[in-house]
């Protein structure tokens, strides 16, 4: 089933239902915010950590205001470097592109790698629908999550919602893996199901971590070697990015992937680091002949021509800030029905969808603050939560934000109530007669539209039968301004 962010309320109703699985998530990421939690201890105490990420978030930030000037550089560069760069508007011409070199190169086998980016434009999909190329999913856990048929649930661990023996069983009926109660029985058999996979591909694609303008390289982070098979071992090598992973320089993008490690699994370096340069020379044995690096757009410049929003493009795709979330780690991935599930996608997809299509994601938020407060590039999560709220109260063409009428008028009207004394305690009193009929042993668990949505998950202790400061007076104490008279 594709799932999609309209679909939040149902699918959470029933990944909260699971509550062993979502004891597991919020187990499991405490684990995972120990390690990270470790891993940046390196640079300081908290004070100092906060300077670690006040750099990067600078870094980030310098990099979108240069973006056009640093996306020209990287294509100049690249392209002396032998690479060939090209530009797409949108998914579906991302994926055109994909489909020519495919057969300009007669291609038969695809091995792909680990990319966020592929699954927002539905990659995996449109090469199975549209060629008769065979494609692999090259990453251990993201090969488990595609014989799931399921999204990944997170950004650095992709089958976090799923145990040893829910993985065994996946692959024995998808694959016919023997039984196993041994993970590294599991990993090995992927591994040499792949292996013969990766020796036939005739063309690798990857995401891009970070494009490198002064140079014209690639700087891809990985854990377990795959993506390097897929970067080097077949003649074609396609690498897809979005317009705002490209970095200044060198040092900008090493800063920015130590953060990236030690805030994805806890790691002071990920196990590979590859930086690619272009396609193998002539001397060279390994390596890709022909290299193209696609380019996407997809909503994204819109977004940086925004100044409010600008910095919605920052994000590193660490993860981090899912596994602090509490909305997250309660719902899973599954009810946000996008390749970014947790805070960072909130931030982004309302942006590239329109706020009526995500109002659940922003509106399904607490406000705690988590996200903000572990990001390592200073993201203002809340300022784009509450600015999204406020555009689909009053309404918004620009952003896809209907305003619903009956919310706006009556928001209006507490708006007026709350601006006068005297009509503040007459709706008072009203609320308190009419909330009155709704009551049961103290607590209001139901009432009609338009609040009726508001208590589907939520009770309210009645109200009490006269105000606080009608109280106040009953028993005798004085107001501020009666001390201040009698002084």
């Amino acid at each position: 089933m594709k799932l999609s962010p309209r679909m939040f309320r149902k699918v959470a109703r029933e990944e909260v239902a699971e509550q062993e699985q979502s004891n597991n998530r919020v187990m499991l990421a405490s684990v995972a915010n120990d390690l990270c939690d470790t891993a940046m201890s390196y640079y300081g105490d908290y004070s100092e950590q906060d300077k670690a990420r006040e750099i990067a978030g600078n870094i980030r930030h310098n990099n979108l205001q240069n973006l056009a000037e640093l996306l020209e550089w990287f294509e100049l560069n690249a392209t002396l470097n032998g690479m060939n760069v090209l530009w797409a508007e949108n998914g579906e011409e991302a994926c055109q592109m994909v489909e020519e070199i495919i057969e300009e190169h007669e291609v038969k086998t695809i091995t792909k790698g680990k990319s966020m980016l592929m699954e927002e434009i539905d990659l995996a999909n449109y090469i199975k629908s549209r060629t008769k190329t065979t494609l692999h999913e090259g990453d251990l856990e993201g090969f488990i999550a595609l014989q799931n048929d399921t999204i990944r649930f997170n950004t650095a661990i992709p089958t976090l919602n799923l145990d040893l023996s829910e993985i065994v069983e996946i692959l024995n009926h998808r694959q016919n893996m023997p039984h196993t109660n041994e993970a590294s029985e599991v990993v090995d058999y992927i591994r040499e199901f792949l292996r013969t996979k990766f020796k036939q591909a005739d063309m690798g694609i990857t995401g891009v971590n970070f494009a490198v303008a002064s140079t014209g390289s690639l700087l891809l982070l990985e854990n377990e070697g795959n993506i390097r098979w897929s970067t080097s071992a077949p003649k074609v090598h396609v690498a897809i990015m979005s317009i705002e992973k490209v970095c200044a320089n060198l040092d900008d993008a090493f800063y920015l992937s130590s953060l990236i490690s030690r805030n994805c699994t806890g790691q002071s370096i990920t196990t590979y680091v590859s930086l690619l340069n272009g396609p193998a020379k002539k001397e060279e044995k390994d390596g890709p002949r022909e290299v193209y690096v696609i380019i996407v757009d997809n909503g994204r410049s819109e977004v940086y021509l925004d100044d409010e929003f600008r910095e919605a493009l920052r994000c590193i795709r660490c993860g981090r800030c899912a596994v602090k979330c509490p909305v997250y780690l309660r719902i899973g991935a599954y009810p946000y029905g996008n390749p970014y599930p947790g805070p960072s996608g909130t931030v982004l997809m309302p942006l590239l969808l329109g706020l009526d299509e995500t109002k659940h994601l922003y509106q399904a938020c607490t406000l705690c603050g988590a996200c903000m407060e572990t990001c390592p590039v200073e993201i203002p999560h809340l300022d784009f939560f509450q600015r999204y709220r406020q555009l689909k109260a009053s309404g918004d063409k620009e952003y896809e934000a209907t305003s619903n009428i009956w919310n706006k008028m009556m928001f209006e009207s507490i708006a007026k109530g709350m601006d006068n004394n005297k009509r503040y305690e007459r709706a008072l009193a009203g609320l308190r007669a009419y909330t009155k009929n709704f009551v049961t042993d103290n607590y209001i668990e139901k009432m009609p539209m338009p609040l009726a949505s508001w208590f589907i998950a939520r009770d309210l202790p009645e109200i009490p039968s006269q105000s606080f400061r009608a109280y106040w007076q009953e028993e005798g104490f004085r107001t501020a301004k009666e001390v201040k008279e009698d002084e």
